[in-house]
């Protein structure tokens, strides 16, 4: 996991959202508790490697983890969006971890 991940300072994000620090804490806090709704069907439609629902699925994180700045998480999910709306064939399990861990991160750190 890389350093950007490390770098998420709540009142600068807040700052740049134009919210207030703890709004913004309620939001992460809200999409972390969401983890299984994003993280579910991903899964099975990798399982299943239907490239439509894991592009649906991996673009609805990517956009949401945006909203909240969450660069990382974003970025890993654009590529797994970005791959199977290509259909290409790469490793989306991987990646998929890697979005659980970073949501384990995010658990931890918030």
């Amino acid at each position: 996991m890389e350093q950007n991940k490390h770098n998420y300072n709540i009142n600068e994000v807040a700052r740049e959202l134009r919210l207030d620090p703890v709004a913004l804490r309620k939001l992460l806090d809200e999409f972390i508790e969401s983890e299984q709704e994003y993280l579910n069907p991903l899964k099975e439609s990798i399982k299943e490697r239907e490239f439509e629902r894991i592009h649906i699925a991996a673009h609805a994180l990517k956009g949401t983890a945006l909203e909240l700045r969450l660069k990382k998480l974003a970025q890993v999910a654009n590529e797994i969006s970005e791959n199977a709306k290509n259909k290409t064939i790469i490793d989306y399990y991987s990646l998929y971890k890697e979005i659980k861990n970073l949501f384990l991160y995010l658990k931890n750190r918030f």
